[in-house]
């Protein structure tokens, strides 16, 4: 759907974006992700036509927005950042202004108030919104014309729980209804439920894009491993039993009061569980914690910075 090659922009001294490839494929939900100062708002605001890129291609649904920048954003829904409306419009009048500018039937502009959850303020100014019911209302905006990609900028900033729930039923929605989602957030446990893949970028390049799973094998990150031992079965000392787990693989090992905490190579669990009990310490439970995404970005992020740097 999106296909972005070598892409560069400058800001005076500021190289923001240095040779950036991206591709998305039709109907996949990507986000993306990267430090302050990584790249992304420029990446964004290029697909949407807000930014000229000083060189490379953007392409869209095989358009050529840099050539056809006016037909290539008929098909983009975009919820930026901060969102702002004219305070003195209601709801209502907001959608029925962005129809009109985007050539959409207003027959979408009740279903829409409805599918956001505002349609019981429609009536109500902008002026006395929240965060939230204003970010709603972006994103009944972005959803007009249904729009083969959206792009979504920070799109659960400001929104409280239901909100939020909401928000990830109308992506499942527009995903199955074909449309390609790329968004970018800071709340990267909502981004971790919700995304088919992951762009990581840095530095204004891509320097990782794949499932969730495949980064955390690529990037061989360890898993928590939380074994509940029967009292009567536990080792004499703490001592012995940490030597026990490391022999076992562990990395790092904690226990306290019955309950043992290792961090392991996945590779090794079954390994740990039989070296207890060969001794004699019978595992009552355990639980296992893959890498979260905020592990694997910090992780990716550590090995993009130049050494020395923090």
């Amino acid at each position: 759907m999106i296909s972005l090659s070598n892409l560069k922009k400058e800001f005076g001294s500021v190289n923001a974006l240095r040779g950036l490839d991206l591709e998305t494929r039709p109907g996949e939900v990507l986000a993306l992700l990267g430090p302050n100062g990584a790249g992304k708002s420029t990446t964004i605001k290029s697909i949407v036509g807000l930014v000229h890129p000083d060189s490379g291609t953007i392409t869209i649904d095989g358009l050529d927005a840099t050539r056809e920048p006016r037909r290539a954003r008929k098909l983009i829904g975009y919820l930026p950042q901060r969102v702002h409306f004219y305070e003195n419009l209601n709801p209502r009048e907001v959608l029925a202004f962005f129809a009109k500018l985007r050539k959409t039937s207003p027959s979408q502009i009740e279903p829409l108030l409805r599918k956001v959850g505002l349609q019981d303020v429609a009536e109500r100014r902008t002026a006395g919104f929240s965060g939230g019911m204003l970010q709603r209302l972006g994103l009944a905006v972005a959803l007009l014309g249904d729009p083969k990609l959206l792009v979504l900028d920070e799109p659960t900033a400001g929104l409280d729980p239901e909100g939020s729930k909401l928000f990830k039923g109308i992506i499942r929605e527009r995903q199955a209804a074909g449309s390609t989602i790329l968004l970018s957030s800071h709340f990267l446990g909502e981004v971790e439920s919700i995304s088919d893949r992951i762009a990581v970028c840095h530095q204004g390049r891509i320097v990782a894009l794949d499932t969730l799973d495949a980064l955390r094998e690529s990037l061989a990150m360890p898993t928590r491993m939380t074994l509940r031992l029967a009292r009567e079965t536990v080792p004499p000392s703490n001592l012995s039993l940490e030597r026990l787990s490391l022999d076992a693989g562990a990395q790092h090992v904690e226990f306290h009061d019955g309950i043992l905490k290792v961090v392991i190579d996945d590779r090794h669990k079954a390994a740990m569980v039989r070296t207890l009990e060969a001794q004699g310490a019978r595992v009552e439970d355990f639980r296992t914690e893959e890498a979260t995404l905020e592990d694997i970005f910090m992780a990716i992020v550590a090995r993009e910075r130049p050494a020395g740097k923090e």
